[in-house]
């Protein structure tokens, strides 16, 4: 057991590798890369599918609150973060991921996956979309110049966000981020901004995962609820490490490039995931 124990924290240190650079860069929590490498990886080490999709879901979000704090330092510093309507958005952001949390317990694990491929596969062909026909480098002046209709209907949609994000075992980001494009933001601003849903989303999340949830048993060693803590660590640690690295290139690059390999990456993803709808 001790042997697998090592296997996982090594591949689980990777993952945290990337994840963590790719959270700072788009600013989509790591979760989009962290729940299907889980996913395998759990299997692999003998969980079913169904606890395998499951605990990948929880051990990513509890991943994503580390995460987020370093991304979140990181943009903050290099002016890409608004802070104040990120704060008047945190009431729909906490409802939201307690109610994906009960709807988690409820929902087949065929069907988590299959919502969690399309997911990213739609937020994808959004922002190739909207990158070829408006671009994405627009500064104007954010939330201020909106319409008053929109800032209330943005409430109900942050929720959305929120109650798929944790559902889905993912920050966030990936949906927030075309969000925010969409409503005027700038790319990086847009990515900065949206990294926050990830703390607000993740930390109310595996909460109430913790106080409610039950240890499988079919679950890797040193797992507790629906969370693996070997696995945990060691994205943790990699992750925080990775995501300033990843936050300064995102700065380098332009809007426009930006937000095409962002939507490249996830698009990637959720083809990968999908396809594992078809495997017997």
């Amino acid at each position: 057991m001790i042997e697998s124990i090592y296997l996982l924290i090594l591949l689980t240190c990777a993952t945290g590798v990337l994840s963590g650079f790719l959270a700072g860069m788009f600013g989509i929590g790591g979760g989009i890369v962290v729940v299907p490498a889980l996913y395998f990886l759990f299997q692999y080490f003998g969980a079913s599918g169904q606890t395998a999709t499951s605990m990948a879901v929880a051990t990513s979000l509890m991943c994503i609150i580390p995460t987020s704090l370093s991304s979140l330092r990181s943009h903050y510093k290099l002016g890409n973060l608004d802070g104040l309507h990120l704060l008047r958005w945190s009431p729909a952001l906490v409802l939201g991921a307690l109610s994906g949390v009960l709807l988690l317990y409820q929902v087949d694990e065929w069907w988590l996956r299959f919502m969690f491929s399309l997911l990213v596969v739609f937020v994808a062909l959004t922002l190739i979309f909207r990158t070829m026909t408006s671009g994405m480098g627009r500064t104007t002046d954010e939330a201020s110049a909106w319409p008053a209709v929109r800032k209330v209907l943005i409430y109900p949609v942050v929720y959305g966000i929120a109650c798929l994000s944790s559902m889905a075992g993912v920050g966030g980001g990936a949906l927030g981020g075309p969000l925010l494009i969409a409503w005027g933001y700038s790319a990086h601003r847009a990515i900065g901004t949206a990294g926050g849903f990830g703390l607000l989303i993740s930390a109310p999340a595996v909460a109430l995962i913790l106080i409610s949830g039950e240890t499988r048993v079919d679950a890797p060693a040193l797992s507790y609820s629906l969370i693996n803590f070997p696995a945990f660590f060691a994205i943790a640690v990699c992750s925080v490490m990775a995501a300033p690295f990843g936050a300064k290139i995102g700065k380098r690059l332009s809007s426009h490039l930006l937000g095409i390999l962002l939507a490249l990456l996830l698009l990637l993803i959720g083809i990968k995931m999908g396809l594992s709808l078809l495997a017997p």
